[in-house]
């Protein structure tokens, strides 16, 4: 019985291998190119010039080469209001859409960015791996650097006012990330 399961579990390894390999083809991407583009410098990221300091700590992601305009900001410190539960997010993007995307932006796409990566090779990936929408890691980059980034302002007390990201704000905060990066307007109010 046992060597049967084994055999059954060898043979299903080996089909999935074969789905990856087959996809890492499809998207004209060498083996050892999409190797190195996901094993590259996951939970070690640091800050560059032009980054500035957003507070808060305890993430895989304390510091990265952000783009400019961009903190990591603490979300504990985030003002966010009205959102209680999974019902207050659109149908559109649903919580656990916006939790895999916070958990990818710390898990994948800040450690792609560490690696001297981008948009485009977060797009090489998601095609390699067969995703899409809002499950993709192109998608989760536009979601957190695009037009729709989170927006705050820094107040005189050190928080910060939101004025887009709250949703991903509050999921961060569900899920135990201390920061989120976020665009940080000028100036501050208090």
């Amino acid at each position: 019985m046992w060597e049967a399961a084994r055999i059954r579990w060898q043979v299903e390894e080996r089909e999935a291998v074969d789905r990856v390999q087959s996809r890492i083809a499809a998207a004209g991407v060498r083996v050892e190119d999409y190797l190195r583009m996901v094993s590259g410098a996951a939970g070690c990221v640091s800050r560059g010039a032009g980054a500035s300091s957003g507070g808060g700590s305890g993430s895989a992601a304390e510091s990265v080469v952000l783009p400019a305009g961009f903190e990591m900001i603490s979300v504990d410190a985030m003002a966010i209001e009205g959102i209680h539960g999974d019902a207050d997010f659109r149908p559109s993007s649903p919580a656990s859409d916006m939790r895999w995307a916070v958990r990818a932006v710390q898990e994948v796409v800040l450690p792609t960015l560490l690696a001297g990566g981008g948009r485009e090779e977060l797009a090489t990936r998601d095609a390699v791996e067969g995703r899409n929408g809002n499950r993709s890691y192109a998608a989760t980059y536009d979601g957190f650097f695009g037009s729709d980034a989170p927006v705050v302002e820094r107040l005189a007390d050190g928080s910060f006012s939101v004025t887009n990201g709250r949703h991903r704000g509050w999921c961060a905060q569900q899920l135990g990330i201390a920061t989120i990066p976020a665009r940080v307007l000028a100036g501050s109010r208090g």
